[in-house]
């Protein structure tokens, strides 16, 4: 079923809203979902669930209303310290393997261009193992 934006929202609203409750009424701490697996996979499918509305919210939407998405998260400090050191390692594990794949597609592209790995290790600073590992996977998929 195809939401819209209007419907998105409420479905996040609604969600977040039980998920605070749910935090609340059960006295739930950060410790308690960092130490205990089923707080935690509780806790995660529904913001998998808010996620996944705030995941496709038409870019005109985001942009229009961004500062209202996750207002009830922000005025609840136990939900934002939870969610943030829930994904703190989430965040940096995606941060770097984002800066990787960048790297290899940069690396990629001087190889393409006729760049030796000697070269490339010099100008990069990477060793020349990676680039050559780098090379040989690129002829694999030749």
């Amino acid at each position: 079923m195809k939401y819209t934006d209007e419907q998105r929202i409420e479905k996040i609203v609604s969600y977040t809203d039980k998920l605070l409750a749910y935090i609340k009424d059960n006295h739930i701490s950060k410790d308690d979902v960092m130490s205990n697996e089923t707080i935690h996979w509780t806790l995660m499918t529904p913001l998998y669930n808010i996620g996944e509305h705030v995941y496709y919210l038409s870019d005109d939407f985001r942009e229009r209303n961004h500062t209202e998405l996750f207002q009830k998260i922000r005025e609840d400090k136990t939900m934002y310290y939870i969610l943030r050191d829930m994904f703190n390692d989430e965040y940096e594990a995606a941060e770097n393997r984002g800066l990787e794949k960048g790297r290899k597609s940069i690396l990629e592209k001087m190889l393409r261009k006729g760049k030796t790995p000697e070269e490339i290790a010099e100008l990069t600073d990477i060793s020349i193992d990676v680039v050559r590992k780098i090379q040989e996977s690129m002829m694999q998929l030749a």
